[in-house]
């Protein structure tokens, strides 16, 4: 029992890193409840997760709004482009019933194939954004 309790064995490991992911989670939605959030939150997310995978922990949540508030603009205008771009192509999904039959299958299969290329961009733009700095414009000089 006493090996199982210490604070190395790896129930305790196991139990510590749980609570991170509740922890993180829980600030996740509590920021993304402003809508206009939901970016900076997401790159935060994914920052978090991927500081808890290699094991530089250190607070949850200090890093958590570390990176919350060192990518907001990106993260905000990231998120922003993509839901115009999924807004767009839920419209066009709504609108393509309209037109042959022929013409309908390959409108909708290029807006699937859009639809496919926004998650992996979401997927990875965030995980991108709070990993490197970047900024939005490239100076070319």
């Amino acid at each position: 029992m006493g090996k199982l309790l210490n604070i190395d064995s790896s129930v305790m490991r196991i139990m510590a890193l749980l609570a991170d992911l509740v922890i993180l989670n829980t600030l996740f939605i509590l920021t993304s409840l402003p809508l206009i959030t939901i970016g900076a939150s997401l790159c935060a997310l994914q920052t978090s997760l991927q500081k808890i995978l290699h094991q530089n922990r250190g607070s949850v949540i200090k890093n958590y709004f570390k990176s919350f508030s060192l990518n907001f603009r990106q993260a905000t205008i990231f998120f922003i482009i993509l839901s115009l771009l999924t807004f767009i192509l839920f419209y066009d999904f709504r609108l393509v019933s309209y037109l042959p039959l022929l013409l309908s299958f390959l409108m909708r299969t290029a807006a699937f194939i859009l639809c496919v290329f926004i998650a992996l961009a979401s997927v990875y733009g965030f995980s991108y954004i709070g990993r490197y700095k970047n900024s939005l414009k490239k100076n070319s000089l």
